[in-house]
């Protein structure tokens, strides 16, 4: 019944927006969006008259979906506040879509709008797939207003030729941090203490395995995942500035540190020995079904994981390890969010682009309503805490797939009526966002919000892969410890040295 009343709400609103509009005559550019009005003057009269041209039905692309698309709630919602139909397609997962979209590309196959990760947007502009957008954005003030001009966020959608080719949607979670949750309640029975440095974290693991050998002490994911102990080796950032330039972690020293330290974990056993195995899945089984003393714990991962490891072990608490100190007493964490989540392309083939800006513009518009319901219906705030009101705030479940853009002034305090929709999802995120004290430096990706640059990504792509394959084998003994910087010289020579290159050539230019 309220989805009803809002979208009945919606409807009258832009009812009464276009009366306004018939009362006003109206000049249609040739370029103009088929929501504006043609003007006619016939022959034998001065007076003119309006006829609304019909809005075409758009077509849409976005990233994968993990809902039924053709039952989503929103999509009446944002219907009645864009005017827009749009027909919706999803892409497959992971590395399956990608390789879908650039199909799709190369087929010639036409899409009015590609919502896609910031990463998918990069490969459309190396193949020239998408349209510049600045005189569309000119002409679009509430998505201006949206994303001012300002924002670092339309930097990272210009190309090489300063024009824009995407609107940016910043990511709405401020920052969010990962780390490892561990049992408070198994702590306390063995007589440890909470660690604070790599060498306190090893022996906490080492009295796991003394007094409770059934336990794995530590389960983490086949990347070997460890943000606290990144930090005690001061490994948690992707860059470093050495001497005025910018060094990557393959170059340092205290990486290889870091690498010979989760090695000795390995090898005594401290770590589960089927990490290069383990899915998210499977590593937090392993934790919530009373198995495992550790486990990576991801800021989103709330919902679930509580309430099955007190179903298992009714009388366990959850805590989480603190960023370590390295060898100056410094703790850092690489944040899990930032930058942007989605960048929304109108492609050089779309049939109804000026309609497609169009529709990003009506939905700016209505943004609030859209993302978090009218208040009093659909949310609530107290104490200047926007709450969800549930049932009816579930209409929004599905509305990040949708969205273009986000108010980026306000979305952060908004989004947080999501996560207040269960105990547990609000957890996750808020137990990890406290860990964000004033003495742990949180840093984002250094190039995370930098404009593409076609062979840096490449290159990124390729050597990360490589390099994180190799780790694993180093870290479990499939590798010697000592053909480390044979690894490295290989690294280098693949392209590591482009690599560089081409980051300090771009820091440069953007300082």
């Amino acid at each position: 019944m309220r989805t009803h009343q809002r979208i009945l709400l919606l409807a009258a609103v832009l009812l009464s927006f276009s009366l306004l509009a018939g009362c006003t005559q109206t000049t249609t550019p040739t370029s103009a969006p088929s929501t504006a009005t043609t003007t006619t003057k016939p022959a034998s009269t001065t007076t003119q008259t309006t006829q609304p041209v019909a809005k075409p039905e758009l077509k849409y692309l976005g990233r994968d979906a993990t809902f039924d698309l053709s039952n989503s709630p929103i999509i009446p919602v944002i219907e009645a506040a864009t005017g827009y139909v749009v027909n919706y397609e999803s892409l497959p997962t992971g590395a399956d879509g990608e390789m879908k979209l650039m199909m799709l590309i190369a087929s010639g196959t036409s899409y009015d709008i590609i919502n896609v990760p910031a990463t998918y947007f990069d490969r459309l502009l190396a193949v020239n797939a998408a349209r510049p957008l600045d005189d569309m954005i000119d002409n679009a003030p509430y998505l201006k207003e949206a994303v001012p001009p300002e924002s670092q966020s339309w930097v990272r959608v210009t190309g090489e030729d300063g024009k824009k080719y995407a609107v940016p949607q910043l990511h709405p979670v401020d920052r969010a941090v990962s780390t490892i949750a561990y049992r408070k309640d198994l702590l306390t029975a063995i007589g440890a203490e909470v660690p604070n440095t790599p060498d306190e974290f090893k022996q906490v693991l080492k009295q796991v395995q003394e007094m409770l050998p059934d336990m794995i002490p530590f389960t983490t994911n086949k990347g070997f995942a460890a943000p606290p102990i990144e930090s005690g080796f001061d490994v948690y950032k992707d860059w470093v500035i050495v001497s005025g330039q910018l060094v990557p972690n393959q170059k340092r020293t205290e990486y290889k540190a870091y690498i010979a330290y989760m090695r000795a974990l390995y090898q005594e056993k401290l770590i589960d020995q089927e990490f290069p195995a383990n899915d998210n899945a499977t590593r937090l089984r392993k934790f919530t079904s009373g198995n495992a003393f550790m486990t990576l714990f991801n800021n989103s991962e709330g919902p679930g994981f509580y309430s099955a490891l007190a179903s298992a072990v009714p009388d366990s608490e959850v805590d989480y390890i603190p960023f370590l100190k390295d060898s100056q007493g410094n703790r850092g964490a690489m944040a899990t969010s930032g930058g942007l989540e989605k960048a929304c392309v109108i492609p050089k083939l779309a049939e109804h682009p000026d309609d497609a800006m169009a529709w990003i513009d009506a939905f700016m518009a209505n943004f609030k309503d859209i993302y978090i319901g009218p208040e009093g219906i659909d949310h609530k705030v107290e104490n200047g805490k926007y709450l969800p009101i549930m049932p009816a705030f579930s209409v929004h479940d599905t509305v990040w797939w949708f969205m273009p853009a986000v108010i980026e002034a306000d979305v952060f305090d908004w989004w947080q009526a999501r996560v207040r929709k269960s105990a547990e999802v609000e957890r996750g995120y808020m137990d990890t966002f406290a860990m964000r004290t004033p003495d742990v430096n949180v840093v984002t990706s250094f190039f995370i919000m930098y404009p593409p640059n076609a062979e840096f990504i490449k290159l990124r792509t390729a050597l990360s892969q490589y390099w994180s394959d190799e780790m694993v084998k180093v870290v479990t003994g499939a590798v010697p410890f000592e053909k480390y910087e044979e690894i490295v010289a290989k690294w280098e020579a693949d392209g590591g040295s482009r690599y560089i290159e081409l980051a300090n050539e771009m820091w440069k230019a953007n300082s």
